[in-house]
């Protein structure tokens, strides 16, 4: 009928055709939406909520529904003294709801882009919250710090309290295992180039002037191993030690 073309055509021509179907289910007639405060007065067509309703029943985005409330005034606004008045209230208004709509994203954005982790030493862990652009090296020295502040262990606390950073090292850190894994390096990199992912366990491996950092085997696992005494008939045990999967490394 002539209600459902004049919708129709109004929608495609704002571009909102999409949504013809949701509209026409839930009973939106371009009668009804013509309907403003100016000439409706506390009509339900020109309150918020119906706008709400509107927009929850046929799907809209924010960005939908300002354009679709900037086009319905507009047409009514041209059978209606004012009208100027009523278009540039609206264009402030979806120019205030973008600008809303811009900060919610960049902050959305942001957070995206945060390396949330756990940074295990002593037998106690810190959480770090840095942006991924940042360095290994300031996630190394933002962990001490709050170890430093944190952590329980008062002889963990003393041995960070002067630590090198040539001395310090940052690891993916195993939980079942209770140890570090891959190295975190160089100290140089991004936490992104570092492949650092958003939510990760970590861990700080400190070793003293003149040793060397543990050896880091990619595919390493560990082996219990129990010895037979054939003298006295005993098993004893476990020692363990840590092979490749090859058993052609390890100790």
């Amino acid at each position: 009928d002539k209600g459902s073309s004049d919708l129709k055509a109004f929608l495609e021509e704002h571009k909102l055709g999409e949504f013809e179907a949701a509209f026409s289910k839930a009973g939106v007639t371009m009668d009804i939406l013509k309907k403003t405060k100016k000439d409706g007065g506390d009509d339900a067509a020109a309150d918020d909520e119906f706008w709400k309703s509107l927009s929850a029943k046929c799907g809209l985005k924010p960005g939908h529904l300002s354009k679709l409330k900037y086009a319905v005034e507009k047409l009514s606004s041209s059978e209606n003294e004012g009208g100027e008045e009523i278009e540039e209230a609206l264009r402030k208004e979806i120019e205030q709801e973008n600008a809303k709509w811009h900060e919610k994203f960049k902050e959305w954005k942001r957070q995206q882009e945060m390396i949330e982790a756990n940074v295990f030493f002593g037998g106690d862990y810190v959480r770090i919250s840095m942006h991924k652009s940042k360095t290994v090296e300031a996630a190394v020295k933002n962990a001490i710090s709050q170890h430093l502040e944190l952590n329980k262990d008062e002889d963990m606390k003393r041995m960070l309290q002067d630590v090198k950073l040539s001395n310090i090292r940052l690891r993916e850190y195993d939980g079942l295992k209770k140890r570090g894994t891959r190295p975190i390096q160089p100290m140089s990199f991004t936490l992104e180039k570092a492949e650092v992912k958003k939510h990760q366990a970590l861990f700080l491996e400190v070793k003293k002037d003149g040793e060397e950092f543990e050896e880091y085997i990619p595919d390493q696992m560990q082996l219990a191993l129990m010895t037979y005494d054939k003298k006295t008939d005993k098993i004893t045990g476990p020692s363990f030690v840590e092979v490749d999967e090859k058993g052609a490394r390890g100790s």
